[in-house]
């Protein structure tokens, strides 16, 4: 896991909306709530915005470059 430098109140708010649209599922294991994604299309969406802007943030800066 790593580090986000977000509270546990707005994570959690986000986990909620998440699962009220069945983006995500849950379940308890003890004192844990467990989360995942309740359809891996869901991942590969994200992977293809994610491309679709990599791609126009490196288009901007090759643009940059031409000018004086």
């Amino acid at each position: 896991m790593f580090d986000m430098d977000i509270n546990q109140a707005t994570i959690s708010q986000h986990l909620s909306l998440l699962r009220k649209q069945k983006a995500v599922k849950s379940y308890r294991d003890g004192n844990n709530i467990i989360y995942e994604i309740s359809n891996p299309k869901l991942i590969m969406a994200c992977n293809i915005v994610r491309e679709i802007v990599l791609d126009t943030l490196k288009k901007e800066a090759d643009l940059s470059d031409l000018l004086p």
